[in-house]
């Protein structure tokens, strides 16, 4: 079900390193900026790709519009970016040479 005044976007690119990203405006077909800060708790858990359709709030920026309150539109397909640690299973060292 849409978030009223949420429009759908499609990710441009989104490097998570810099924190920032562009979507495409699928009404306009504008680039939209968009800003880690402006993510939902689940697009900063599994970060947004290009390619994957999300809902966006338009606000204005500083410099011009950009996206905020991003959203996934639906369950995302792919797995967390968290990183799982490895359980470290301990070496035998009484082993005996045969």
């Amino acid at each position: 079900m849409p978030i009223p005044d949420h429009h759908q976007g499609i990710v441009k690119w989104y490097n998570a390193k810099a924190g920032y990203g562009f979507i495409t405006d699928q009404r306009t077909g504008r680039d939209v900026f968009v800003h880690a800060t402006g993510l939902s708790r689940s697009l900063k858990e599994t970060l947004p790709t290009e390619g994957d359709i999300v809902l966006r709030k338009l606000c204005e920026g500083v410099k011009s519009p950009e996206a905020r309150y991003v959203a996934w539109d639906g369950p995302p397909y792919r797995q967390s970016t968290k990183k799982k640690t490895k359980t470290k299973i301990p070496h035998r060292t009484d082993e005996k040479d045969v």
